[in-house]
């Protein structure tokens, strides 16, 4: 079933505020703990070119979105982990070069994803009980935004 586009920008934009917050990546350390105790390291996160994008969400219609995930039985709930909020943990990535502001850099690539028959094994389902899943949860999102986007 094909469904407007509001619903996946509804969907995206509640998967960037999932995972929204610090990143769990190990930073480096921001003073020297040797004798010396007053060095500072630079703070080169404060240079402008330097700083990721942020992500821009409307955290007031995600929680809308995210009323609806609690309320979807626990099979659904898997299944949509699956597809949208831990989609890349079952994708296959390979290493390549690309081309940034004119520097060639290394940088993971999508290769292709197993998500689906992931999903289908891990919690014994068919095909057609995985796209129900997603079919019932993008009803739902539908339901919740249609009079606003109609209006």
């Amino acid at each position: 079933m094909q469904y407007p586009s509001f619903v996946r920008a509804e969907i995206e934009n509640w998967i960037a505020w999932c995972w929204a917050g610090e990143s769990p990546e190990p930073r480096e350390p921001s003073r020297c703990y040797s004798a010396e105790r007053g060095w500072k390291a630079p703070d080169w996160e404060s240079e402008p070119d330097d700083l990721p994008p942020k992500i821009i969400f409307n955290a007031e219609r995600a929680a809308r979105v995210q009323v609806i995930f609690d309320h979807m039985s626990q099979l659904t709930r898997r299944v949509l982990q699956y597809e949208y909020t831990h989609r890349s943990r079952y994708d296959q990535w390979e290493r390549h070069m690309e081309m940034h502001e004119g520097e060639m850099r290394p940088a993971w690539v999508r290769i292709g994803n197993s998500r689906q028959r992931r999903a289908r094994a891990d919690l014994k389902i068919t095909r057609d009980q995985y796209a129900a899943c997603l079919d019932e949860f993008k009803i739902e999102v539908f339901k919740e935004f249609e009079c606003e986007v109609c209006a």
